[in-house]
């Protein structure tokens, strides 16, 4: 398997000898799909709440592009507008309008990325470039519904943040009554045992996962905010989307085996996990 970023590579030798594997076969046995809530997507959710800073609710999907999806809906139910910002060379998926200067392999095409994608409702910036993202507020703020970002951009290489840039980002949102989505599909439980989002201290509105959830396995994950994430039903019932997504049983079985290696290092008392606060 690839060992890239996007698509993290399962040690079947590692696997195999802590019993994932074996969960896994036993519990695909069961099914592999179900409409309807089951008890290892609770626990599943109640690991991420744990882990995830400020992550009052979760909603489990079947991938990083549906996650994306979702948490903008999201953003756009929660405060009524439509305007999107995302950064050049960031890659949030396969969705329509987030195909815009996206990087890697459409780093080179023109904006939009990729044909029959509508970008009218989508605004990118160059990333770490905080002058201009205060440009579009200062001309679009009223309209901006959310800021989209990896925390580390990842489909250009490597870009890390601009000390000033995610902190800007959430000042800027809070200021202007817009949401802050960090898209961890990459960053996530990478650098350590949680988002990046604690170790930049920065904590956003909603943050979207992918497959590392899942050790490997195709899953993704919406973690956010209470008062955003009950938009969706059936609490809120005002932003729906199907409620078969994220019940695949084999992923659950090894994202346990995942958290259980998470929650071992690093220990509960480490800088890491240490969980970033802020006044809304």
């Amino acid at each position: 398997m690839t060992n890239s970023p996007g698509f993290p590579k399962v040690r079947l030798r590692r696997l195999r000898s802590r019993g994932t594997v074996r969960d896994m076969l036993a519990t695909a046995r069961k099914g592999l799909s179900f409409g309807t809530c089951n008890p290892l997507e609770v626990e599943l959710a109640e690991l991420l709440c744990e882990l995830v800073p400020d992550a009052g609710m979760v909603r489990l999907v079947n991938s990083g592009t549906e996650a994306v999806m979702t948490a903008l809906r999201l953003a756009r139910g929660h405060t009524g507008r439509n305007l999107v910002v995302k950064f050049d060379g960031c890659y949030h998926g396969h969705s329509d309008g987030l195909l815009v200067a996206a990087g890697s392999g459409l780093l080179t095409h023109s904006t939009p990325s990729s044909k029959g994608v509508s970008a009218a409702a989508v605004l990118s910036a160059p990333y770490n470039d905080v002058e201009r993202v205060r440009d579009i507020f200062k001309a679009r703020g009223s309209a901006i519904a959310g800021v989209i970002v990896e925390p580390v951009a990842g489909n250009m290489g490597l870009v890390t943040p601009d000390p000033e840039f995610l902190p800007t980002l959430r000042q800027l949102c809070d200021q202007h009554g817009a949401c802050l989505i960090f898209d961890e599909v990459i960053t996530g439980f990478r650098f350590h045992a949680g988002p990046y989002a604690t170790l930049a201290g920065v904590v956003p509105d909603l943050s979207t996962f992918g497959k590392i959830i899942g050790g490997g396995i195709p899953i993704g994950a919406v973690a956010g905010r209470g008062e955003i994430m009950r938009l969706l039903s059936p609490l809120g019932g005002s932003i729906r989307r199907a409620r078969s997504a994220g019940t695949r049983w084999p992923a659950p079985p090894g994202s346990r085996r995942c958290g259980r290696w998470w929650s071992s290092t690093p220990t509960r008392g480490s800088p890491a996990w240490r969980k970033p606060s802020r006044t809304r």
